[in-house]
């Protein structure tokens, strides 16, 4: 096995249980209180970016003979709650409603398969209709709140050291609720998804470790180390998004215009008073000459642009690497958490050459005929670092953090 950086030993995990189940309790409908637990198959999904959580379970018209279920119990809109355990000790994955049924009947399959979203899912849906849908001194939690919990029953959970005060927030014409959502959100810095338990967190990832590494080392043949956790790597590195240069350049003094030229050329004039305060940041990792100019909202200063700058090289640096693992067993440690979003995971990986810490984006859960697997993305933490904010035109209490709420975040610098 080659060398690699200093690095803790690696956490090993304890055996999988295997006689772990999927588990779907009925919350509506005609049959609510009922625990199903017959699934051959089933996959939750969450991901760090994505509003909702999904989940697919299905089972063959034969297991269902065998429980005695002559009549499929489930309808389109009965709201359930799917769990991973067994009895008591069982773990709340998702909260949400049945959005699709597919009833197969072929030569080689009989079967029902079942598509679940998380409540969440009606604020990706659905338009904002508050009115007069506009805020003002409010808090970020009292925002949502009125988007998001008294209309559609969801609750939000914002943590305290997040939850300030909005200067002012005004909804667009059509604009759907989570839209609306994810501009205030993200003009604080923070992401937005659900939580197991049906609630929508505003929040920042990375704030939590995994409880055991990722681990996917050579063993003394060459031959994987059975102990691995990590049964299946893929690593995908990208540079096409990256550039040698970013230069970040604010509005000139005076008529608002962009300034036009990253050297301080003079054409009749000071070019200080020409053009605007500049920052400039560089990729090392991209050998040949490609620069990309950012045009911040606001009035940025020298300082605001070269953080722009910074984030964007770093953003793009981090979103050119990912890291896809198939995780044996769905829990970090025998009867401990589940695999999850958000967490900061120990990583080594000698097939991708890594040995660091890195963020997991999306998970996904799943049981069929190869057992019982978790398939983990991850990605370098500096791609979720969340946009510096640049203070708007003419100071105040509306400007600086929250300046940008209204409008800027569309108008703004993400992509």
């Amino acid at each position: 096995m080659d060398e690699y950086p200093a690095y803790p030993a690696p956490v090993y995990p304890t055996d999988v249980d295997e006689s772990e189940i999927v588990r779907i309790v009925m919350i509506s409908g005609e049959m609510k209180g009922a625990d199903l637990s017959f699934w051959q198959a089933a996959q939750i999904t969450r991901e760090l970016d994505a509003c909702a959580s999904t989940a697919s379970v299905a089972v063959g018209r034969g297991r269902l003979r065998e429980r005695g279920i002559e009549r499929f119990p489930i309808r389109i809109g009965d709201g359930v709650q799917v769990l991973i355990g067994m009895g008591s000790v069982s773990t709340p994955v998702l909260v949400g409603w049945i959005e699709k049924i597919n009833r197969t009947r072929s030569a080689e399959e009989h079967g029902v398969n079942v598509q679940i979203r998380s409540v969440t899912g009606d604020l990706v849906d659905c338009s904002a209709l508050n009115s007069p849908g506009q805020w003002t001194r409010a808090k970020l939690s009292r925002i949502l709140t009125d988007l998001v919990t008294t209309p559609f029953a969801v609750p939000i959970r914002v943590p305290a050291e997040f939850d300030r005060i909005v200067p002012n927030f005004e909804l667009e014409q059509g604009e759907k609720v989570f839209e609306a959502v994810e501009r205030l959100a993200h003009s604080a810095g923070l992401i937005v998804h659900d939580t197991a338990a049906g609630v929508l967190i505003a929040t920042r990832p990375g704030l939590v470790r995994a409880a055991a590494s990722l681990v996917h080392l050579d063993g003394p043949d060459g031959a994987p180390d059975p102990r691995n956790n990590v049964l299946e790597s893929d690593g995908e590195e990208d540079g096409s998004k990256r550039f040698s240069l970013y230069v970040a350049k604010g509005q000139s003094e005076g008529t608002g215009e962009k300034w036009a030229s990253i050297a301080g050329e003079d054409e009749g004039g000071s070019a200080a008073r020409r053009v605007g305060a500049s920052g400039k940041a560089r990729d090392d990792g991209v050998r040949r000459y490609r620069p990309k100019i950012i045009n911040p909202p606001g009035e940025a200063s020298a300082a605001d642009c070269r953080r722009l700058a910074q984030w964007e090289c770093a953003r793009r640096a981090g979103k050119g690497s990912r890291l896809v693992h198939g995780v044996r067993g769905w829990r970090q440690t025998k009867g401990g958490s589940l695999w999850d979003i958000g967490l900061i995971a120990p990583v080594q990986d000698d097939n991708a050459g890594l040995y660091r810490d890195l963020l997991i984006t999306s998970v996904s859960l799943a049981i069929n005929e190869r057992g019982r697997r978790a398939v983990v993305t991850l990605e370098p933490p500096e791609a979720w670092e969340p946009q510096p904010v640049i203070p708007q035109k003419g100071g105040g209490e509306e400007s600086g953090k929250w300046a940008s709420v209204a409008k800027a975040t569309k108008s703004g610098y993400r992509g």
